[in-house]
């Protein structure tokens, strides 16, 4: 969680961002994706931790988020998803004036 926003982060190594996709529907994020390659006959490796197969995640959104800003990024292989808040629900400094 950040000020004036949350951020969802998911490790999503040898997932290509055009496999994932990243869904807002009455208040449900979900993302969903797969890894791009399956194994053929022509390599084999000898240790592989992810191999091919999607993945799904579903996130309820509370009221606080700005579901109009939602934004999603991929970098090497990390998605960020950020969630901004609403603004009313972003803290706030409150000035106290002297009576």
């Amino acid at each position: 969680e950040q000020k004036d926003a949350f951020v969802v982060t998911a490790d999503l190594p040898g997932v290509d961002d055009r496999h994932v996709e990243v869904h807002l529907e009455k208040g449900l994020l979900t993302i969903d994706g797969a890894l791009a390659a399956e194994p053929d006959a022509t390599w084999t490796p000898l240790y592989a931790e992810y191999r091919f197969g999607g993945f799904h995640r579903e996130f309820r959104l509370s009221e606080a988020i700005d579901a109009d800003e939602i934004e999603a990024r991929m970098t090497d292989g990390v998605l960020e998803v950020r969630l901004p808040k609403r603004t009313q629900h972003r803290p706030r400094q409150i000035s106290v004036r002297a009576g």
